[in-house]
């Protein structure tokens, strides 16, 4: 992954490396914009439903309803809201898989605790 530490070549700290060609630096610069180009894409796209929802005259009580409802006030661009936007939705993703897997491997190692949870019903709670 482009953003993982140690991906790509420490550019900002030594200017010189931008000059070198990036086939010798494992084609980094491709990389870059490929991922650029996909988050701006799935970014954007979430960014517009959000303002066509509104334009439909569906508002929620949701964090990018609040920006996009100040946003003349703190200066937001469309760019800065969509990244805004994205930001949340992958930080939101990334919380929720990791309490998944942690879940799935606790039922795992405790199985007791799994077959207790069972037994007093909660089993049903959701149906």
């Amino acid at each position: 992954m482009v953003m993982e530490l140690g991906a790509t070549p420490p550019v900002d700290s030594f200017r010189f490396l931008r000059w070198v060609p990036e086939m010798f630096l494992g084609k980094w610069k491709t990389r870059v914009t490929e991922c650029r180009d996909m988050m701006d894409s799935l970014y954007f796209e979430v960014l517009h439903r959000v303002i066509q929802r509104r334009k439909d005259g569906i508002r929620k009580d949701s964090l990018m309803d609040k920006a996009l409802d100040d946003q003349e006030k703190h200066g937001f661009s469309e760019h800065r809201l969509a990244f805004m936007g994205g930001s949340m939705m992958e930080g939101g993703s990334d919380t929720s898989s990791s309490l998944i897997l942690a879940i799935i491997q606790a039922m795992t190692l405790y199985p007791e605790v799994l077959k207790r949870y069972v037994s007093f019903g909660y089993h049903n709670a959701c149906d």
